[in-house]
């Protein structure tokens, strides 16, 4: 979401949320050299997330601070999040794609309840329940 941001042309600057973003830069590299205190980092990373909702909404203006500052609170972001914590945007790709797996097995279970394959049936549904996805037989048997 951070990724699709782009700088919009500077207004008046805010000088308290320039001050805030710079604040929550240096706070996240401190806190990961101060022996990885990744607790502390996530709390500053939940915050910038904040921060960037309000920017996807409109709530605070892009143009309200810096090019530069702006810039460097999205690298900052991504380089925690992605690179340093291994936590990535789910990509939108591999979205459909599990969609599309689900659906295969939820027909596969159809086709093993229609040939009374109930042990089959049962083990789809069991493994599709595993991953959080809970299939409800109706009175059709659907």
């Amino acid at each position: 979401m951070l990724k699709k941001l782009d700088y919009s042309s500077p207004s008046e600057e805010d000088a308290e949320l320039s001050k805030e973003l710079t604040r929550m830069i240096s706070e996240c590299y401190a806190n990961m050299s101060d022996d990885f205190n990744t607790a502390k980092t996530l709390a500053v990373l939940f915050e910038m997330s904040a921060k960037i909702n309000d920017f996807r909404s409109g709530n605070l203006s892009l143009g309200s601070v810096s090019e530069s500052i702006f810039k460097d609170f999205k690298q900052t972001y991504i380089t925690f999040m992605e690179n340093i914590l291994g936590i990535r945007e789910e990509d939108e790709h591999n979205q459909q794609l599990l969609d599309g797996v689900v659906k295969v097995l939820i027909e596969l279970r159809k086709k093993s309840r229609v040939d009374k394959n109930f042990a089959l049936s049962d083990k789809i549904r069991d493994d599709l329940k595993a991953i959080g996805v809970q299939l409800m037989d109706g009175r059709m048997g659907r």
